[in-house]
């Protein structure tokens, strides 16, 4: 009898998709900062995160906010109204990564970038290698190290968590990261001996 009463009891308080939902919380709560696709063979095909400097370093953000603010009242107070716009367009140029969310994407086809007042996709046969920066990566065209990295490569910023970012950037181009070259610490020069071109010849004994 209690046994029955036990199960009538575990039946009425069953609901029916709960464990599921449990499920999709976990696995979401998981990617938060960002989400990844597997193909077939367990390897990731698209990768996604979102980066947004301006929430992530509040304390950056209000300095920040006051240097613009008290720049541009001095333009608008000393140059007019005209070049007061004229900074106030240049600042918006210059600082819209900042403090504008910046989606990324890997997939199959290519590196896509949504800066929201801009959106860009690069195809991987565009790039050879790729390095670490402060707060980021660059994807370069270039085979070997080049002051032009900083013209023609695509600047990427890492989420905090930047472990798949970099898993997926390896899987692209093994072998590709190639850090910038610590110009303060001397070269290190390697010779190898090389046999010497004339024969020895022995000594003709005198008589």
């Amino acid at each position: 009898m209690e046994e029955h009463d036990r199960v009538e009891r575990e039946i009425a308080e069953w609901r029916p998709g709960q464990e599921e939902k449990s499920e999709v919380r976990s696995q979401n709560a998981a990617v938060r900062s960002g989400t990844a696709e597997e193909g077939t063979e367990g390897q990731t095909t698209a990768l996604e995160w979102r980066v947004h400097r301006a929430r992530e370093t509040p304390g950056r953000t209000v300095v920040a906010l006051v240097l613009v603010a008290a720049f541009l009242v001095f333009s608008f107070r000393f140059f007019g109204p005209l070049l007061g716009l004229v900074a106030l367009a240049v600042l918006a140029a210059a600082l819209h990564s900042y403090f504008l969310p910046i989606s990324y994407r890997f997939d199959t086809e290519g590196i896509h970038v949504d800066k929201r007042a801009f959106r860009y996709s690069y195809e991987w046969g565009q790039f050879r290698r790729w390095f670490r920066t402060t707060g980021g990566v660059v994807v370069s065209p270039f085979s070997r190290r080049t002051f032009l990295d900083n013209f023609r490569g695509v600047h990427l910023l890492l989420p905090r968590e930047p472990g798949p970012v970099l898993e997926y950037l390896e899987r692209k181009m093994p072998g590709r990261d190639a850090r910038p070259l610590d110009t303060n610490r001397p070269a290190t020069t390697m010779t190898a001996e090389e046999p010497s071109d004339e024969a020895e010849t022995p000594e003709a004994e005198e008589d």
